[in-house]
Order: C-alpha cells, then structure tokens, then sequence
C-alpha cells in the first residue's frame, strides 16, 4: 500500500491512503469506472454538445509521492457508491443523494457518516432515495415516497465501525467475525490481521510460495484462522 512508500509524512496519520488501483481492487470495481466517479466525466450530445457530469466521491488531497491517493474514507464512499449502483440504483439518483446529505449534515463525506446512512430510505419501487431525519423531517433525495432502510445499506454498516464523530474508522471487508480488517488509524489503512497487525498480502505472499501453515504461523506470530482469513482476502480482492 503507498503508506509503505511515505511513513515521513506525519499529518496523513490516521487518514488511511490507497492508490487509485488499490482502491479500484478494495472496492471491486475497474479502474476507469472507479476514476468517473471521483473525477466525474463528459459525453456527447446531439449536434457536436458536450454534456458533464460532476464526481460522485470528491478528491480531497493532493498527489502524494508524486502519485493521486484516495483517503480511507473516500474509499468508504466508493465501495458505498458501488454497492447502491449493483443494487440497481441510478448513478445520477447516487450522485444527487450524495448532494443533498452533504447540504443537510455538513459533512464531506456522507456516504461514510453513520448519522446519514442510518437515515437513509428507499421507496417501495426501489429506485428513490430519501433520508428520514427526527429533526428536518423527510428529504426526497432522488423522488418518490413509501420508505424502508435499503437492505445494502444494512449489510454495508454491518461492517463498518464509526468514530464518535460518526465517521468510518474501521471496515471489516469479510464480515465483523472475521479477524481481517482495514483501519484507517493502522498501518496507513492497509488490510491487516486485527490482532496480530500483519499485513495480509504478507501472509498470502508465503502462502503463495509454498509455505506451509505451520511455518507462516511461527514467522508472523499468526493464527490459522489469520492464515486463511488473509488469503482469501487477497484472492478475492485482487490487492495488488
């Protein structure tokens, strides 16, 4: 993971930093789609128009080592994004959703604020998005009515933890029993066994060589279940 590469940089503690394509592997996306939707992108209208469409998830740091990083909370934002568009949800009803929770909570990322997304509805149709909130009332995000919580939106804070400004601070990519996480307070967010801190792409490294289990346990001071755990987070999310 790039923190690897710039362990001098002292302010970016506790941000969690990928490359885009770390990211693009984490979140399960391609690279391109994943770039539209932090970069937003154009297309061709009729009579030679030239239409835009702005970014879902908002770059919010500079190059870093030369390279374009995204935050971890970013990351939270896109595997969100990825999840409500596989869910059938338009991009273009995301993007406005996306909008309007940031107008109404004041946060700059609201697809990682747990206050927003614990308020989030969809209509019985599916397609709408709204946030149901005690104090501003009901918001049409996206507009229509009849609300319940989105099931995707239930199975994404399931592995998800929050800070006490509810904001995304730890995620569990294979499930809160599972002892791999990705923390953003941790090793630069790069996905590691929680109790042991070991990187996985180190464990799945020797298991790839031919180590046997016993050998990886008693170099990195891991349990099997780490063992198998790292592995088939590594091959199921291709981090590169």
């Amino acid at each position: 993971m790039i923190g690897r590469v710039i362990k001098s940089e002292t302010r970016l503690l506790g941000v969690g930093l990928y490359t885009r394509a770390e990211a693009a592997d984490l979140v399960q996306v391609s690279w391109t789609k994943m770039n539209y939707w932090i970069e937003g992108y154009t297309y061709r209208l009729k009579g030679d128009r030239i239409g835009t469409q702005p970014p879902v998830v908002k770059q919010v740091l500079p190059n870093v080592g030369g390279q374009s990083v995204i935050t971890f909370l970013q990351l939270m934002e896109l595997l969100l994004v990825s999840r409500l568009v596989k869910e059938g949800f338009h991009l273009s009803t995301v993007r406005n959703a996306a909008k309007e929770l940031i107008d109404l909570y004041g946060s700059e990322h609201p697809f990682a604020f747990k206050k927003a997304l614990q308020r989030l509805r969809r209509d019985k149709k599916g397609k709408g998005l709204y946030i149901d909130d005690p104090v501003i009332g009901l918001a049409d995000l996206s507009g229509s009515r009849k609300l319940y919580l989105p099931p995707v939106v239930e199975r994404y804070l399931e592995k998800i933890e929050f800070d006490e400004r509810s904001l995304a601070i730890r995620w569990w990519p294979l499930g809160p029993d599972s002892p791999v996480i990705v923390d953003r307070m941790r090793s630069f967010g790069a996905p590691i066994c929680a109790h042991s801190g070991v990187p996985t792409y180190m464990i799945h490294d020797a298991a790839t060589r031919g180590e046997g289990d016993d050998i990886i346990a008693d170099w990195y001071d891991v349990t099997l279940e780490e063992i198998s755990a790292a592995c088939l987070f590594e091959e199921t999310y291709r981090v590169t």
